[in-house]
């Protein structure tokens, strides 16, 4: 249940069309009073009561490390920081309870928590174990607000009016519900838990020139996406290979989320363009006067000494044109001796050529992160491009329903090549006429200039390679991190989300790679080179790698949504009527035969790592609650409303 209505689950049973969710609303929200996240006031009362009956009850929610698991990730992301008291009452009916192994779950959910797993669920199991989730007032009117400085918009369940500036009017036919969800359906954002002074000075101007944190977020991400592609002579090794700099990042968000914005991030390229581009022109030139000599010497006395025809010089650029064909894209990439940055707001362009170039696009697509040889053969045009080691970024954009053409599956891996941030739609006016020393473009094309300068000193190292190092302390939390996170996200979301996991750490190390250039670039004395001639190598301090982490927790939160959408086979494709499976519930149910028992279906849950009692719940809410399955008889279920 992507929409969540505290009053429908908390008065199940109050009325007599308890069974039928009624349409989502939101009342108002309040900060709570702690770092870790935003709660609703009345909310967590509510909460406090339920926790209140479950520990009264002697009810033991968490036995199953799975359930425990779910029940962390639900109040942290419910209540943030102030759900751990909470998790605690709720944990300590377990004979297993431990308060520091408590804690550090806690911590890590609010880190990392999936974004998928609301208070709601915290709600059906303290439901499904006999707690009375009703609350014992009467219902509430749930009221829905859309608020600005001068006008307040109430609509409410018992009427078809609003409320503007306190005069009834007829209500408007549009989905207010839905505006005002959007206006509070948060995601989790970074930039306001890393101090301002942390970031180095390169991107601190990118932090300021933003008003919000979320806008902070795209920005840097985009700039750090956007000069990954771009730099020369840096490397590092990762699970014994050696890995480059570029990184994939998607930003989807619906319209009026601001996604247009992230286009700022190329001006960051733009100086290093004009300077291509500069240089491309002097070729032409020279080549044109050339070939015209050449040319000139038509007799055939003169042939025999004017040589080989010249060569035409390429284009180059270091932005790569996604709505390009796949033969002149590999061309321009090779052309840019195989780096370069794939940067497109309407990921439509991308959708469009992997459709029209039977596989070779997305084949390349799948191939540059992992930096594995390209090669395109046609042997009727002569002609045979490889690039040994492509060095390719890739940011896009998109609206939610866009992202199935972009990846109309998993399984071929595309999908899982990417980090993805989603854009809150916030309904809020934003003045156009706010007054600026530096305009964002100006601020960009500055940091444009700056990143040149960077550029030129990289090139300047000729055949010398600088070398990232992690430090082993660092690595060590490196790898308690990413154990805790792949262990936590296999739990929730299956085997689909593996290779998400896997390709988050080799993300964090390439994430970890630019901010550390970038801060030795900023902390750089006037006139001194960015490297000695005895250095071979930059290592990662303690403060990038804090913001990288920092970074990673929320994007896992941010790819873990995206994943459940994307989790390969979805419900619609199975059943022949709206079906709302968990992944875990789709993944024991495709396990299961047309025809079982019940233990058959707990023995299978434990052959994938089920619980048998989550199976057992899972099993009555295939027949009683999804009605995708009949009972026979007692313990014997038979699969229906299947598409054939």
């Amino acid at each position: 249940m992507n929409d969540f209505d505290m009053n429908y689950w908390l008065n199940m049973g109050n009325n007599e069309n308890a069974n039928a969710p009624q349409k989502s609303t939101v009342t108002n929200q309040t900060p709570a009073a702690s770092q870790g996240g935003w709660a609703n006031t009345d909310d967590y009362t509510q909460a406090r009561e339920v926790v209140n009956r479950i520990v009264q009850a002697n009810i033991d929610l968490t036995d199953d490390y799975n359930d425990w698991f779910r029940i962390a990730s639900a109040l942290a992301n419910g209540f943030g920081e102030a759900g751990r008291d909470l998790f605690h009452e709720v944990s300590r009916m377990s004979s297993k309870y431990d308060a520091a192994e408590c804690d550090k779950k806690y911590d890590n959910c609010l880190r990392t928590g999936n974004g998928s797993i609301t208070i709601a669920t915290f709600y059906q199991m303290a439901r499904d174990a006999g707690v009375d989730i009703r609350t014992s007032r009467p219902q509430q009117e749930v009221v829905a607000k859309v608020a600005s400085s001068h006008t307040c918009i109430e609509t409410t369940q018992k009427d078809n009016s609003l409320i503007i500036n306190n005069n009834v009017k007829e209500r408007i036919p549009t989905d207010a519900c839905d505006i005002a969800t959007t206006a509070t359906n948060r995601f989790p954002t970074f930039s306001d838990k890393v101090a301002p002074e942390d970031w180095c000075g390169y991107l601190q101007p990118v932090q300021e020139c933003m008003d919000d944190a979320q806008s902070k977020d795209k920005m840097t991400l985009s700039v750090i996406n956007t000069i990954s592609g771009a730099i020369p002579n840096y490397y590092a090794i990762y699970d014994e290979r050696v890995i480059y700099p570029p990184l994939y990042f998607l930003f989807c968000g619906k319209a009026a989320s601001r996604k247009g914005e992230i286009g700022l991030a190329l001006k960051v390229l733009k100086a290093l363009k004009r300077e291509i581009q500069k240089a491309y022109h002097a070729e032409m030139e020279a080549y044109e006067q050339a070939h015209a000599l050449w040319e000139s010497k038509s007799s055939k006395a003169e042939r025999g000494e004017r040589g080989p025809e010249p060569k035409e010089p390429k284009y180059r650029s270091p932005i790569m044109a996604a709505n390009s064909s796949y033969a002149v894209f590999i061309s321009d990439l090779k052309a840019n001796d195989g780096w370069g940055v794939m940067f497109d707001t309407e990921a439509d362009n991308v959708s469009q050529m992997l459709k029209t170039d039977y596989g070779d696009y997305s084949t390349l697509l799948r191939q540059a992160p992992h930096h594995e040889p390209i090669c395109y053969n046609r042997v009727r045009d002569n002609i045979h491009i490889e690039i040994e080691e492509p060095r390719l970024a890739v940011c896009l954009t998109c609206t939610p329903d866009q992202l199935p053409a972009l990846f109309p599956t998993i399984l071929n891996g595309l999908g899982s090549r990417f980090l993805f941030y989603n854009l809150n739609r916030e309904v809020k006016w934003r003045s156009p006429f706010q007054r600026k020393e530096k305009t964002n473009e100006q601020l960009f094309e500055e940091l444009g200039e700056r990143y040149l300068e960077l550029h030129h000193m990289m090139q300047e190292l000729g055949d010398r390679r600088i070398q990232f190092l992690l430090p082993e302390s660092l690595q060590e939390r490196f790898d308690q991190y990413f154990e805790e996170m792949l262990q936590d996200q296999f739990y929730m979301l299956g085997d689909g989300i593996v290779s998400f996991i896997f390709r988050m750490g080799l993300y964090f190390i390439r994430i970890t790679m630019v901010l550390a250039l970038l801060r030795r670039f900023s902390d750089l004395a006037p006139g001194k080179p960015l490297f000695e001639a005895h250095e071979q190598a930059i290592t990662c301090s303690e403060t990038d790698f804090r913001i990288a982490m920092t970074i990673m927790d929320t994007l896992v939160n941010h790819t873990a949504y995206i994943y459940s959408g994307l989790g390969g086979e979805k419900e619609e494709d199975i059943f022949d009527h709206p079906v709302n499976l968990s992944p875990e519930e789709l993944r024991l149910f495709k396990a299961l035969p047309d025809d079982y028992t019940t233990g058959e279906a707990k023995k299978k849950a434990e052959e994938i790592g089920i619980n048998p009692a989550t199976a057992k719940r899972y099993i009555g809410d295939y027949w009683k609650k999804y009605h995708i399955v009949e009972r026979v008889n007692h313990g014997h279920y038979r699969k229906i409303n299947l598409k054939k």
